[in-house]
């Protein structure tokens, strides 16, 4: 049974990409690209025994599925994991069940599964047999705050990014029987997101299909903090503010691995979506991102 690991990347946030940040839940844009997904809670629990939750190294991934865009808070796009991460040895890291409960955890719940090679190898292969291992259009079908529907590949050192916008958007005048809008795009753009659509259905199914083999620990964080005034606090319900636990200073991003991931991972097991952190006498609203191998810290914008 294969594990996973990872491997830790440091990288310092621009500050003006972060100066005028506004949390407002009309927000249509988020730090790296915004989510169309609704904020659900995971379970977040981090096991005590972390001993046998994965190797040293798993490097980058070789496929990706994650959303981005849409009608999103500011600052969830930071925050949120892919959907599914599939790495070349066959670890792949998925959401696991969310709760109803309100707020949510503040961390979410991500399981893993250990794929065949040869599964892995052939997906790449069916990639390539799609015209994947290219640039392709896809358009912009006339969907607002749709969000899009981005997979990465990454083959023999090289990266190809699909994004298509509104994906699987459907069901009424102006789709196709595969649910694709077809107003405003080509036959060769509705004929490339029905090809997009049936890969991504495949590689969904064939982690699905494979074995489960327990959460992901996470062992390293991005941390984005601004000041929140207490006395103007509006979240309901009224957040709780823990003591930040780390010797490190909170900055507008933070990049936080090893010993000290440890510390905020026991912070971070129960606190929920709109808690606080108090820093030397100061509030601090915080987003926070579980990194995974390949994940570029602050510096992931997707």
């Amino acid at each position: 049974m294969r594990t996973p690991g990872r491997t830790t990347r440091r990288h310092t946030w621009p500050v003006a990409a972060l100066g005028a940040l506004a949390l407002t839940l009309t927000a249509c844009a988020s730090l790296g690209g915004d989510d169309g997904a609704t904020p659900a809670g995971g379970s977040g629990d981090v096991p005590a025994d972390e001993e046998t939750a994965r190797p040293p190294q798993l490097g980058e991934p070789a496929l990706e599925i994650a959303h981005v865009g849409g009608f999103v808070p500011v600052g969830w796009d930071f925050l949120t994991v892919a959907e599914l991460t599939l790495y070349p040895d066959g670890t792949a890291v998925t959401h696991g069940p969310t709760t109803l409960e309100y707020p949510g955890r503040m961390l979410p719940n991500l399981v893993t599964h250990d794929v065949p090679d040869d599964v892995v190898t052939a997906l790449l292969a069916q990639a390539e047999e799609a015209g994947l291992l290219s640039e392709v259009e896809y358009g912009t079908p006339p969907v607002a705050d749709a969000g899009a529907t981005q997979l990465t590949i990454r083959r023999d050192g090289d990266t190809w990014v699909h994004r298509a916008e509104a994906l699987g958007i459907g069901g009424g005048p102006g789709e196709d029987g595969d649910g694709i809008a077809v107003e405003g795009l080509s036959e060769e753009e509705r004929m490339a997101r029905t090809t997009l659509s049936a890969f991504l259905e495949d590689v969904r199914a064939s982690v699905a299909d494979a074995e489960e083999t327990g959460p992901w620990v996470p062992d390293a964080f991005a941390v984005m903090t601004r000041p929140v005034d207490p006395a103007a606090e509006t979240a309901d319900p009224a957040p709780t503010v823990h003591t930040w636990p780390l010797a490190q200073a909170p900055e507008e991003c933070t990049v936080v691995d090893g010993e000290d991931a440890t510390a905020l991972a026991e912070m971070l097991t129960d606190a929920r979506a709109n808690d606080r952190v108090e820093h030397d006498g100061e509030v601090l609203e915080l987003w926070v991102r579980v990194l995974l191998p390949g994940d570029e810290g602050c510096a992931s914008t997707r």
